[in-house]
């Protein structure tokens, strides 16, 4: 007889295959990024701090494991985990289904050159502080320190996707947001 955790496991790995097979191509996580970071300034705009922050965060995570997919030709996050471990960059135990920035970051192969970046670091310290645990907690932050977090975001991935999308991948992102690519670099 199967106990009640041993069930609960079962699903567990079921919707985590699931979850590994979720993004079909590139542009669904890029447009994962614009759609939590337009999550995080609406809550911004309610007051609601600390979801604000959790919301850009998971708009950096989407970038990393989107910059991860364009280098690496894969088009779900299961072909990107087998990618990964083939080359010896991930644990065969590891999953890119990891909230840890620093880490996804370190998979981009950029984490050196991110830290020389004396404007862009401070940005990534700043946001990479962000904990999953954060989706437990009531609301611990304020205006001015999520502002300054938002903005931390905006600038680490304005600088990425401005700089390293191209166009057919902008005209993904905007057509998915409703804007023109001018106006998302506007922003």
């Amino acid at each position: 007889m199967r106990t009640e955790a041993a069930t609960n496991h079962t699903r567990e790995i079921a919707l985590d295959d699931m979850s590994h097979d979720l993004s079909t191509g590139v542009s669904e996580p890029a447009k994962a990024t614009m759609h939590r970071l337009d999550d995080a300034h609406a809550l911004f705009n309610a007051g609601r701090w600390c979801g604000a922050m959790y919301m850009a965060s998971y708009a950096v995570e989407c970038l990393l494991k989107t910059k991860l997919m364009q280098m690496y030709g894969c088009r779900t996050f299961h072909e990107l985990e087998d990618a990964l471990q083939r080359r010896g960059i991930l644990d065969e135990y590891a999953t890119v289904l990891t909230y840890h920035l620093e880490l996804l970051l370190r998979l981009t192969q950029r984490f050196a050159q991110l830290r020389q970046h004396r404007l862009l670091w401070p940005q990534f310290v700043l946001v990479n502080h962000w904990l999953p645990a954060w989706r437990y907690t009531a609301d611990m932050a304020n205006r001015q320190d999520t502002a300054d977090f938002l903005a931390a975001v905006i600038q680490s991935i304005w600088s990425e996707l401005t700089q390293k999308l191209d166009t057919d991948e902008w005209n993904k992102i905007s057509l998915s947001i409703g804007a023109r690519p001018e106006e998302i670099r506007a922003i």
